[in-house]
């Protein structure tokens, strides 16, 4: 399965629940149709710092939670080993 496979089956699965809903998917274009986010709103806007950990955890237990429901999708710390893999790779410093 390819990336653009993936991510239609993990939208699929979230649900909007941390991450945007997919509302369709063309498999011969590739293209993901995505529900609009909300621009007015940033983590930036929360009173501190501890309010946008809250916000962060939030979404990050709504993908978790998806992943154990669903066989096949990625799990968060999944996700994060490919993402510091990635790191490595591009030589990021602290990584």
């Amino acid at each position: 399965m390819g990336a653009q496979g993936r991510q239609q089956r993990d939208r699929a699965a979230w649900d909007g629940h941390g991450a945007v809903r997919l509302h369709r998917y063309d498999d011969d274009r590739q293209a993901l149709l995505l529900e609009r986010l909300d621009g007015d709103r940033c983590l930036t806007d929360q009173p501190d710092a501890d309010a946008a950990c809250e916000v962060i955890g939030g979404l990050l237990a709504g993908l978790h939670e998806a992943a154990v429901s669903a066989p096949g999708v990625r799990s968060i710390a999944d996700e994060a080993q490919r993402l510091l893999a990635s790191f490595d790779e591009w030589g990021v410093p602290g990584s």
